[in-house]
């Protein structure tokens, strides 16, 4: 089964953001006029106390570190994936025929609710909107707020980061491949079947 490039992209975005402890809802690869894709998760709650956002990021609440860096990584988790486990189907000789039947029995063990009303109106909606930053947009804004007149310190953060995503990535590769797999045959899922498949796997690893 070819997956392409946005099924991998939007499912890295909702098992990293599971990883993280984020709440995740419906997901969509049905491309629109400006956004290919899209996926929604909502971050948990942060309590900190009060701080000088002038003074170093090392020296904010470790409560506020951890939630702007979780969230620059689940954002750099969509383009990480796409260039560790996508392969372009051109020069590339075919897949395991067990991997292909693992693909396929994966398949039809999706449970949960599918989309209902809302979810289907947020997945067109969601592709068609301009407004709505980039994964690239959103994680500069949070580099621009965490290391404000330190462009060096900044660039070694991103990179640090981006190394961590990676790991996170390879490390939930067959979620992720599972994931896309059902994105691509099915174009929108619900936050009740994303979160009873991500659920469904974390039990099995557990084991």
């Amino acid at each position: 089964m070819d997956l392409d490039l946005i099924d991998y992209h939007e499912a890295a975005h909702s098992v990293v953001a599971n990883v993280f402890g984020w709440a995740c809802g419906p997901v969509t690869v049905a491309g629109g006029s400006k956004w290919a894709g899209c996926s929604l998760a909502a971050p948990p709650l942060v309590v900190c106390g009060a701080f000088d956002a002038d003074q170093p990021f090392c020296t904010w609440p470790p409560t506020l570190q951890h939630r702007i860096e979780t969230d620059v990584i689940m954002r750099a988790a969509g383009d990480v994936a796409e260039r560790l486990l996508w392969a372009p189907p051109l020069g590339r000789g075919p897949e395991p025929v067990i991997a292909v039947a693992a693909e396929l029995a994966g398949a039809l063990e999706l449970a949960g609710a599918p989309p209902d009303e809302a979810e289907q109106r947020w997945a067109a909606a969601a592709v068609e909107d301009a407004a709505m930053p980039s994964d690239a947009e959103r994680i500069a804004e949070a580099a621009r707020c965490a290391f404000v007149g330190d462009p060096a310190g900044c660039a070694a953060w991103l990179l640090y980061l981006e190394r961590q995503c990676e790991q996170l990535v390879i490390r939930h590769s067959g979620q992720i491949r599972r994931l896309a797999a059902h994105l691509h045959e099915r174009q929108v899922l619900s936050g009740d079947q994303v979160q009873a498949l991500l659920k469904q796997r974390a039990t099995l690893a557990a084991v």
